[in-house]
Order: structure tokens, then C-alpha cells, then sequence
């Protein structure tokens, strides 16, 4: 499966689960070949499995670079950080709720990498709820 992905994501072809048990495919600038349609049909439950999230999958060359990196101490220089000074009104449960929208949209803002038996793998949390602070 990480093959096939990783052939996928070259062509900028995109997938998603609808969470009716079908999977979407967006194709990128090339079509899907036959052997790709074919591997999507074979490989479709475990996919789904896969987008559903809640499972340790193989990290790609990019983030296992990123992991390697974060281990060695440099990870920081990767993180943009933030902050907003806002005026007026704000209402913090309607930016909550946006970026809780977010969240559950973009499942890259839910992964997070762990260690299994000294491997690095990622991991796609179901859900993440925003904690808002308002500094005063």
C-alpha cells in the first residue's frame, strides 16, 4: 500500500473517504493507469481502513526526514509559530468551531509521529478538539 501512495502522491492524485464505505479519488495533472485503478480496487478496504484514521502507518521519505531531524534536536526550525493581536469583538467559540472544521477536514493537522519498537510511524488522530486562550 505505502507503494502505491507514494506513486499516487508523485502524480498529485488525492484520496478520501466519503465515510459511506466509498473511496474518492481527485486526479492530479495524469490520469490513473489501469494497474493503479486495479491496485485502488484490490487495496480499497484496507484504504479505507487507512484514511479512516486511528492506525500507525508508514511515515513517507519527507517525514521520516522531518523525524530524523526532530530527533537530532533540530525539529524547531520547522514550527511557525504564531500570534494574532485581534481588536474588537471576538467571538472565541465561532473560532473554535472553524478551526475544529479544520481539523477534521485536513487529517495532516491530525497526525502526529510516535515510536513502535524504535520505528517511527504516523498516526491520525479521529479527532482533535482547539483550545482557544484569550489573553486579556
Amino acid at each position: 500500500m505505502q507503494a502505491l501512495l507514494t506513486g499516487l502522491l508523485n502524480k498529485s492524485i488525492r484520496l478520501a473517504a466519503n465515510g459511506s464505505g466509498e473511496l474518492k479519488v481527485t486526479a492530479g495533472a495524469e490520469p490513473l493507469t489501469d494497474d493503479e485503478k486495479n491496485a485502488l480496487k484490490q487495496q480499497k478496504p484496507a484504504l479505507l481502513d487507512f484514511l479512516a484514521g486511528g492506525k500507525a502507518a508508514c511515515l513517507s521519505y519527507s517525514q521520516e526526514r522531518l523525524w530524523f531531524l526532530a530527533q537530532m534536536g533540530y525539529g524547531a526550525h520547522y514550527h511557525v509559530p504564531g500570534i494574532a493581536k485581534l481588536e474588537g469583538e471576538l467571538n472565541v467559540e465561532a473560532l473554535a468551531k472553524a478551526f475544529n472544521y479544520l481539523f477534521a477536514r485536513h487529517a495532516s493537522l491530525r497526525t502526529h509521529f510516535i515510536e513502535i519498537d524504535g520505528t517511527p510511524v504516523q498516526l491520525v488522530r479521529a479527532e482533535v478538539e482547539c483550545n482557544i486562550t484569550v489573553l486579556i
